[in-house]
């Protein structure tokens, strides 16, 4: 068997165990009372962490490792990890970051923000280009070239946003992804020359929240895994994938990390879409391009909790309130907003499901919680008629839609509550 995991939840649906078919692989959490993780226990040995009231991690302990990470009262940029410093531009993006082996690496940006060049100097030497990174007009990164192996990577998506097709420039073969909704199911090697290759496919087996953790060939032998601490950081040699596992001389290389994540050799990160993202201190290196409306920390992955929910945008869904419009008795309605996006919304009223008519009307938006699958929100939404004031509105579709994609808002912060959300025909408790 490729895998085969057993989560145990306490009462207010943390994952606190996780166990392995292969013991050595379980492992235990804990949490504090904001439901941030704090602890686990793992064959990677005993982690803590502590946070201040931002939510930024200041401290990590690894059995008897502390890294104690450091901030300016006046922001969240992170400065210092130990006696490594780091530096940012006005807009909040790391741009400078002192390495372990005494050299530093720099980043560049695009005028959207994207990570666009890296660079590296040592001592006193100029800088060496490490990578650079090309975007298409929505944002997307579709090339890449790293300097060190001259490698030329191109990259190709979907209408929403996933990776559909992944070119070496100098392979032999093309890579093609295959989901289900956003769930990674398979990958499929293509030879340029099929006469002389054969095509081959990999099943992908992933934990409960979609991140790749053994490939299948097509007689079920694993020939590739990954076993990570809970932010994906790499602690000497584990957190690693094992390329090889059957060992036949053949390894596979697959990037694929988080929900959304795709992990970059050449500099240790995790490209996720808008974002970066460092596993080795569990945040973005640049700041929220949603600002405040993603929640108080802009840099924060997920709020500390990556065994519950994924971000695979480095954005998140949101249900947003504004006023009603038509209604002699005043209302709140509640529409859904993708991304920040004022222009990628879902709302239902007495017209049916559409993108919301007024979104810069909203006085608040809330950031949804669960797995993030926008291409599921927006699908659940078309489900929604028989609009009803008091019996079926804006809020319930909205409800009901996250309910059915693993997402939720906290109870209080729907604007009609008591009366939204509430239970629905065929739920216990309801009333009509």
């Amino acid at each position: 068997m490729a895998q085969d995991l057993t989560l145990t939840y306490n009462t207010a649906n943390l994952v606190t165990v996780i166990t392995d078919n292969t013991a050595a692989l379980s492992e235990s959490f804990g949490y504090d009372k904001l439901y941030r993780l704090v602890n686990s226990t793992g064959s990677y040995g005993a982690l803590v962490w502590k946070y201040d009231a931002t939510g930024n991690r200041t401290k990590q302990t690894l059995n008897t490792t502390v890294s104690n990470l450091a901030y300016p009262a006046t922001n969240n940029r992170l400065t210092s990890v130990g006696s490594l410093t780091r530096q940012y531009d006005a807009a909040g993006n790391l741009t400078q970051e002192l390495l372990s082996d005494g050299s530093t690496r720099s980043y560049a940006y695009n005028a959207l923000g994207r990570l666009s060049a890296v660079t590296r100097t040592v001592g006193g030497s100029g800088a060496m280009p490490v990578a650079s990174y090309y975007h298409n007009a929505l944002g997307q990164r579709v090339a890449k070239y790293v300097a060190a192996s001259g490698q030329w990577t191109y990259y190709v998506y979907d209408l929403d946003g996933k990776l559909l097709v992944e070119q070496p420039g100098n392979s032999t073969a093309h890579r093609g992804y295959v989901y289900l909704d956003a769930l990674p199911l398979a990958l499929i090697d293509v030879p340029v020359n099929p006469a002389t290759q054969a095509t081959k496919a990999y099943a992908i087996h992933t934990d409960h929240l979609g991140t790749p953790m053994r490939l299948t060939d097509t007689t079920g032998t694993v020939v590739w895994a990954l076993d990570s601490t809970p932010f994906d950081a790499i602690h000497g040699a584990f957190g690693l994938p094992n390329e090889d596992v059957d060992l036949n001389g053949i390894s596979i290389t697959y990037n694929a990390r988080f929900p959304g994540q795709y992990f970059d050799a050449e500099t240790g990160l995790n490209y996720n879409y808008f974002r970066d993202y460092d596993p080795t201190t569990g945040r973005y290196i640049e700041s929220d391009p949603i600002g405040l409306a993603g929640g108080l920390n802009t840099y924060a992955y997920v709020g500390g909790n990556p065994l519950r929910y994924t971000d695979s945008l480095g954005l998140v869904a949101e249900v947003c309130v504004r006023p009603t419009q038509g209604y002699v008795i005043p209302g709140q309605h509640c529409f859904v907003r993708y991304n920040g996006n004022n222009a990628d919304t879902s709302s239902f009223d007495l017209n049916g499901v559409h993108p919301d008519p007024a979104p810069a009307e909203a006085t608040s938006c809330t950031k949804a919680e669960g797995r993030d699958d926008d291409d599921c929100v927006k699908r659940e939404y078309q489900k929604c008629e028989n609009y009803h004031f008091t019996g079926n509105n804006c809020c319930h579709c909205a409800e009901n839609a996250l309910k059915a994609c693993g997402q939720s808002i906290p109870t209080k912060a729907w604007p009609n509550y008591p009366f939204n959300p509430g239970p629905h025909p065929g739920e216990p408790g309801y009333q009509p």
